[in-house]
């Protein structure tokens, strides 16, 4: 199986903002992410989304953590898109089998739907 990649719509941003951080503090979310304006192959809202994840709705957290994307944009997909593979495979897929590559990415998705779909 190959690991699905999020498809988010700035719609998601917004929704997302609004249920994990107060309305308070939308104006200071957008500025903090808007220190990541990516390139044509992140998907800016994607890498926004997984901040948001990461962040806990914390705003401390999210200052913490945009640096991170700032630098590579992959370690934070790769945090909060696929948390246990990146934790338990990385780069070691040889010693699993594909049986159990594929629970794995079944997990991480389902975990990371799960968070995105959240009301």
């Amino acid at each position: 199986m190959k690991q699905p990649v999020g498809k988010i719509a700035k719609a998601d941003i917004e929704r997302i903002i609004l249920r994990d951080f107060s309305r308070d503090e939308k104006e200071e979310v957008y500025k903090l992410l808007n220190k990541y304006s990516g390139d044509e192959n992140s998907g800016t809202y994607r890498v926004w989304a997984s901040l948001l994840k990461l962040s806990n709705g914390k705003i401390k957290e999210l200052e913490n953590i945009i640096e991170t994307a700032v630098g590579d944009y992959r370690d934070i997909l790769a945090a909060a898109e696929y948390p246990a593979y990146s934790k338990k495979v990385g780069f070691d897929v040889e010693k699993f089998s594909r049986k159990e590559l594929d629970q794995i990415i079944k997990a991480d998705w389902a975990q990371y739907q799960s968070w995105l779909n959240r009301k």
